[in-house]
């Protein structure tokens, strides 16, 4: 049983495991990203066929919000662990090579090391030393550790060592990213709020659930306006609204896209806005009679056409039905018959689909309203995954191109010269230029 457990715990903390689950979220993402997310079951099943196993299978795994299905932040979770343990199992050893002080050097130990070379001065040992103290001091490396003798000089100097640790700033960022996800997947939520100018209310409907959720403030939409080009397209629209908290207003703020307000955490972006019939004056001719009847219609409630039992009422409006321009449409019950409705195009009164029943429809005027949409958002964790993502960037390029370098300096007197040898260790590339580089000042120094 512990070796098993070992082996677990030693596939988890392994380089190899983190590819692997990296190669496995970055696949799992790229099928969320093809796959529109937000779909309702209901428009999966119409787009791909109730009878399709595709359909099924991807309501079964739930791919279209894949990013808040409990197996993938499994795997998010599993990355969480295996960085966790990553850190704790390098971590230890690279302190205490940070912590290791070396206090003996000797030629033969230079020697072993892939960048070394030594030289030979005919200055005094003193002058050396100085030489040698003052070219480390002055180029900006500094002193480990360093031993005067009456024939040796040893010496350990280095440059962002610190740079070390660097691949825990790694490790670091990629935990605050997955903390952060995992913070806004579990108490954020993302939905859409639709106003009429006048209208308050705090509810939202969440986007991702088929619920609505109560925000413990009420907004309210003061005005809304929107500026057209002079081809008709929109070039602004803009919502002003208060936020209110019982009866009492706490802030004002225009809102515009790509400017939001936020209030409490919770941010509301213009996202959309549309229109809404209020009134209409239509005209009923009844095709039998030749009589007509004018009504005022809303969609608050029914009216009758006068000298029957037939009920007419507003359904919808729309600005351009089908390329024809604005349209009502209008609802009719009668009794005895199953209720009906049509499309009535005001710009095309002789149009022959303008009929319901034995009426011939036409509208004579309307009025219309605005509604605003807004998109509600609040994700707690955004400031950890920005930071975290920020950390990332920093780090890994510290990581792959910083050069944490370590240099070992001994002189030694021999004979009527002073032998000197010095060895580096670098990380990152062209180590052997950085040392050729070295050596040759160092010689350019002595």
């Amino acid at each position: 049983m512990l070796s098993f457990l070992k082996r677990i715990y030693q596939s988890l903390s392994s380089l190899r495991f983190t590819v692997m689950i990296l190669l496995v979220i970055a696949a799992i993402s790229m099928v969320g990203t093809i796959l529109p997310q937000g779909m309702t079951e209901e428009a999966v099943l119409s787009f791909y066929g109730e009878t399709s196993w595709k359909a099924r299978a991807i309501i079964f795994l739930g791919l279209t919000d894949l990013y808040h299905t409990l197996w993938f932040q499994a795997l998010i979770g599993l990355l969480a662990v295996n960085v966790s343990l990553c850190t704790t199992e390098r971590f230890p050893k690279t302190l205490k090579l940070w912590a290791h002080k070396e206090r003996e050097l000797n030629a033969d130990k230079l020697r072993k090391f892939n960048n070394f070379s030594e030289l030979s001065s005919l200055k005094n040992f003193e002058e050396v030393i100085s030489s040698l103290k003052g070219f480390f001091h002055d180029h900006g490396w500094k002193k480990e550790f360093d031993r005067v003798g009456e024939e040796t000089f040893e010496g350990i100097f280095s440059k962002r060592r610190v740079l070390i640790f660097s691949i825990y700033g790694v490790h670091l960022s990629v935990m605050l990213v997955l903390l952060g996800a995992f913070l806004g997947s579990f108490f954020g939520f993302k939905g859409t709020m639709a106003l009429l100018q006048g209208d308050s209310t705090n509810m939202v409907k969440l986007m991702r659930k088929d619920k609505a959720l109560m925000l413990p403030f009420e907004v309210r939409c003061d005005r809304f306006y929107v500026k057209f080009y002079s081809d008709g397209t929109p070039s602004e629209y803009v919502s002003e609204v208060t936020i209110l908290e019982g009866e009492k207003e706490v802030l004002k703020k225009s809102i515009r896209v790509n400017d939001p307000l936020t209030y409490k955490g919770i941010n509301f972006y213009q996202a959309t806005y549309g229109t809404i019939i209020s009134k209409a004056k239509v005209n009923f001719v009844d095709e039998k009679t030749g009589e007509s009847f004018e009504l005022t219609l809303s969609t608050q409630k029914e009216d009758t056409i006068p000298g029957s039992n037939t009920l007419v009422q507003l359904m919808d409006y729309r600005d351009n039905f089908s390329n024809l321009g604005p349209a009502v449409a209008v609802g009719m019950m009668e009794e005895g018959v199953r209720p009906r409705a049509g499309w009535i195009l005001l710009n095309h009164p002789d149009f022959h689909g303008n009929r319901l029943g034995r009426y011939r429809v036409s509208v004579r005027d309307v009025e219309v309203e605005y509604y605003t949409g807004f998109q509600v958002k609040r994700d707690p964790g955004l400031w950890l995954v920005l930071t975290g993502f920020s950390g990332l960037v920093l780090f890994m390029l510290t990581t792959f191109y910083g050069s944490p370098t370590r240099v070992w300096c001994l002189a030694e007197k021999h004979g009527g010269s002073v032998k000197i040898y010095i060895a580096m260790k670098s990380k990152g590339g062209s180590q052997a230029e950085r040392f050729t580089t070295l050596f040759r000042n160092v010689k350019r120094f002595l």
